[in-house]
């Protein structure tokens, strides 16, 4: 049977017993309404830990936009229920009073140019609240693994770098994003598209293989230039970036770099779908 712990007091008196026996602890940090996407994550922590946990906290501190955390999709008991059926060991289900009780000061975390680009730019202070609920988990979970959806292949970089500057032992395991039939990126947000706009979505993922799939430089900037064309011109959609970048450094493209190392580049979409920010990435194929 699943252990639900529901503040910190109870999760450190479980993980202690937990230790006692010698287990090793893989954790799979969630903000809930989970798909088949965060369910794998489940099943790879079970498949290199002994015991999984599992948290369920739609974190203030990484909003920047109150009516999105407002709209932000909760669904804990259906969440439960879907964890019944996986490897999940302990479902961690804290208040946001427990997480940052009334003494609490946030940090500043040096992220570097992670918030300067991309997500960091569009999202002014996201990362920053990513990495002070991930400190704060990470502290009192103490996991020797934790494992992160590709589809948010920025926020995995915060928070490898996040463990490194507060020097945490902590092994960051990144695991591929999963799609629906269609292409999209299995996403929380997407049960919020209504049925129209959930077909339309997949053309997201269709326009970024056509960019990855690009013969030359030349090809790539004028397909991609295409590709935030159509898009643009979906009906119902708002292009915030869709940007060819450097996957350790974010930095957008630029022709030295790119010919270079092709392998080390992804494209980067943040697409508004009906007022629905949907995020997805994926490798480019150059010459390939």
């Amino acid at each position: 049977m699943i252990q639900i712990l529901i503040n910190r007091k109870d999760l450190a008196n479980h993980l202690f017993q937990l230790r006692a026996n010698g287990l090793s602890l893989g954790f799979v940090p969630t903000m809930g309404a989970l798909h088949d996407g965060h369910l794998s994550l489940v099943q790879k922590a079970r498949e290199n830990t002994d015991h999984v946990v599992v948290s369920i906290f739609v974190n203030p501190n990484q909003f920047n936009n109150s009516k999105d955390l407002e709209l932000y999709p909760r669904d804990v008991y259906g969440d439960i229920e879907k964890l019944e059926t996986t490897a999940c060991h302990s479902i961690y289900i804290p208040t946001v009073e427990d997480v940052y009780p009334s003494n609490y000061q946030q940090p500043y975390y040096n992220l570097g140019e992670l918030e300067n680009t991309l997500e960091g730019s569009s999202r002014p202070g996201h990362f920053q609240g990513v990495a002070a609920v991930l400190e704060r988990f990470f502290m009192d979970i103490a996991p020797e693994k934790a494992f992160f959806g590709e589809k948010d292949f920025q926020q995995v970089a915060v928070v490898r770098k996040l463990v490194e500057l507060k020097q945490i032992p902590i092994e960051i395991v990144a695991c591929a994003t999963l799609r629906e039939k269609d292409g999209l990126a299995m996403s929380s947000r997407n049960r919020r598209l209504n049925p129209e706009l959930r077909a339309k979505a997949a053309q997201i993922f269709m326009e970024m293989q056509k960019i990855s799939k690009a013969k030359t430089l030349e090809d790539l900037i004028r397909i991609q230039d295409e590709s935030m064309a159509y898009l643009n011109s979906i009906d119902g959609f708002s292009v915030e970036y869709l940007e060819v970048a450097n996957a350790n450094s974010f930095e957008p493209l630029s022709k030295q770099s790119l010919l270079s190392s092709p392998s080390d580049w992804r494209i980067f979409a943040a697409i508004n779908v009906g007022g629905i920010r949907l995020i997805d990435n994926c490798p480019i194929e150059l010459g390939g």
